[in-house]
């Protein structure tokens, strides 16, 4: 009797220590399946914050992008016509320097009418011809007596001896006025310029035309 109690007594122990074992691997078990949880968890919050961040510089990328596109646009359409008005400037060269000679040279020719109507036209015509002269960058210009003479813009008709040094290589006279787009020179200004002499040498010189007069 006594010894099937001590019997009873070590299988309840060898079932306490069995469930213990029992109780400790089902603890472990949970811990890793918890671990592998939060290290889920963890993998899925660092995906979302990467795929953020992907986001982000994909909407960032677009944006230049397009704000590039734009600009190679804008930038294309300003050289586009930039070209057709240098190709168009060429072409108009042409008839601009036409304009010119027609503005100048029919001036003179119209001087002595004496017709009110016909000159009031003519005023109004000459008007026009210089609004396209300067719509196509054209410049009219007329140096005054004194000016400096430009070489460029100017060709010399006459040249008058002067004893003043101040009045070398200066304007006398203006015939008319030059007219000139950039560089180019559509029609030149004639002029009549002084150059300077001692006193001595222009009483010489008008002696000797004296006495090839004589």
């Amino acid at each position: 009797m006594v010894l099937k109690k001590q019997l009873n007594t070590i299988f309840d122990e060898l079932n306490g220590e069995e469930h213990r074992e029992d109780t400790k691997e089902q603890f472990n078990q949970n811990n890793t399946e918890l671990k592998i949880q939060d290290d889920i968890r963890e993998m899925i919050k660092e995906l979302k914050e990467q795929q953020k961040h992907l986001d982000k510089k994909l909407t960032q990328t677009l944006k230049e992008n397009s704000l590039f596109q734009q600009q190679v646009r804008t930038n294309m359409a300003k050289d586009i016509e930039t070209l057709q008005k240098e190709l168009l400037g060429e072409r108009m060269d042409p008839i601009l320097k036409s304009l010119s000679v027609i503005y100048i040279e029919y001036q003179e020719l119209f001087k002595n009418v004496e017709d009110e109507t016909i000159k009031i036209n003519i005023h109004h015509l000459f008007e026009s011809l210089v609004e396209i002269l300067e719509e196509y960058g054209c410049i009219l210009q007329t140096s005054q007596v004194g000016d400096k003479r430009s070489p460029h813009l100017s060709k010399i008709r006459k040249v008058i001896d002067t004893s003043d040094p101040n009045l070398h290589n200066t304007v006398a006279y203006s015939y008319n006025p030059s007219i000139s787009k950039g560089r180019k020179v559509l029609y030149y200004e004639f002029i009549d310029t002084y150059r300077y002499k001692q006193q001595k040498e222009i009483i010489i010189e008008n002696f000797k035309g004296e006495d090839a007069n004589e």
